[in-house]
């Protein structure tokens, strides 16, 4: 878990130049990072603290105040190098195809 065979995410976490407040070896399993939407941590909570208590939800409920509205953004596929890939139009005839699946099957009355 620790040095250079550490996941890629603890060492993150804990690295103590990126995050002076939070960062530092994880007392146990259960100690709480919050990140928040762009990515940085913005606080950590020892692995007694309750995640239903207030000092947790608080911190909870201001991070997605800051946060603002939600907005849906368009699905994006990824290729395996973690670019998007660009997606074929489909052809008159493809369009015209039914879909394959449970839900392209015709429904019966009475079923």
């Amino acid at each position: 878990m620790k040095g250079e065979t550490a996941d890629p995410l603890y060492r993150w976490l804990t690295d103590t130049t990126l995050h002076p407040k939070t960062g530092g070896d994880v007392k146990w399993n259960f100690q709480k990072y919050l990140v928040d939407h762009r990515g940085k941590v913005i606080a950590m909570f020892e692995p007694r603290e309750d995640p239903l208590g207030e000092k947790f939800t608080a911190a909870l409920d201001a991070a997605l105040k800051a946060r603002g509205p939600y907005e849906k953004k368009p699905e994006v596929e990824l290729g395996a190098d973690g670019k998007p890939v660009k997606k074929a139009k489909k052809t008159d005839k493809e369009k015209k195809q039914p879909e394959s699946g449970a839900d392209a099957r015709p429904k019966q009355d009475g079923a």
